[in-house]
């Protein structure tokens, strides 16, 4: 069996990507596409960002990630997590998308990680804090609480 893999990132939504094209041309592909990779997650989209939780077999998540920063829909893409996993948190879903830009927990993870002013507060390369970890706990247990 595969060592199980979650990895996390942020990025910013093109002005030009309606939701229509959110759900038409990315979520329903992919929904397919990692049925057939056996990975799960969770895609969050508003106006402007996009925050998502992939998890699967390690080798997956890694081309996956590669495919997903080539995507020419956003910019910006920032790598907040790659963690093992013992369990899935979105073990139901090849991919829910929750459509939504009032989630507190989601901001602050915006915030800290791809803030719209061009100095963030951490360095992609730093290590994760304490607090940065609860963060991204915080976040991928709120988004599990709205897809459960």
């Amino acid at each position: 069996m595969s060592r199980l893999t979650q990895l996390v990132y942020v990025s910013r939504r093109k002005d030009h990507v309606t939701t229509d094209e959110v759900v038409d041309n990315i979520v329903l592909p992919a929904m397919r596409k990692n049925r057939r990779l056996d990975v799960t997650g969770c895609l969050w989209f508003g106006r402007q960002r996009f925050v998502q939780v992939l998890e699967g077999a390690s080798a997956t998540i890694d081309s996956l990630y590669t495919t997903i920063l080539a995507d020419d829909r956003h910019d910006r893409v920032t790598l907040v997590n790659v963690s093992p996993i013992d369990e899935r948190d979105f073990a139901r879903f090849a991919l829910k998308h929750i459509d939504n830009d009032e989630i507190d927990e989601v901001r602050g993870l915006i915030d800290r990680f791809a803030p719209d002013d061009p100095t963030p507060a951490r360095l992609p390369d730093d290590p994760l804090s304490g607090e940065d970890v609860s963060l991204i706990e915080a976040v991928v247990a709120r988004l599990r609480a709205l897809v459960t």
